[in-house]
């Protein structure tokens, strides 16, 4: 679990990870209940907006216990799963930021950049050898 807490004075906000006991300082306030922090799977990865950069944090694998900053959020709601391509399949992959278009073809797994998004659904390619 982690919770938010701000310091009234400074304006400065931090992120405490437990499980521990929390012991506020003078000016110190809770912004939220205890949240769930984010264990993620070898397969699965999360996105981060900072609200104040900007940027988007990208956490992808094993990572043991991930939380957002303090001033950011969750991009897509919820973590998510990479793309599992086999031998003979490819996906197509947009970058909303640049607008460029790529193909990342198998066997691997595929996690998206901070502004890329999948198009489509991914696809079986055809093998063409000397005798077709």
């Amino acid at each position: 679990e982690y919770c938010i807490i701000k310091n009234k004075l400074k304006g400065e906000q931090r992120v405490e990870v437990g499980p521990k006991l929390v012991f506020l300082q003078p000016y110190d306030e809770i912004l939220n209940r205890p949240m769930k922090a984010y264990a993620l799977k070898a397969n699965e990865y999360i996105r981060f907006l900072d609200n104040v950069t900007g940027k988007v944090r990208v956490v992808k694998g094993t990572q043991g216990c991930v939380v957002p900053g303090p001033e950011e959020i969750i991009v897509d709601g919820q973590k998510r799963q990479a793309m599992d391509l086999k031998v003979f399949e490819y996906i197509k992959i947009h970058d909303k930021q640049t607008g460029t278009v790529r193909m990342e073809k198998g066997e691997k797994l595929v996690f998206l950049g901070p502004f890329e998004e999948f198009l489509g659904a991914k696809k079986s390619a055809v093998e063409i050898d000397d005798e077709t």
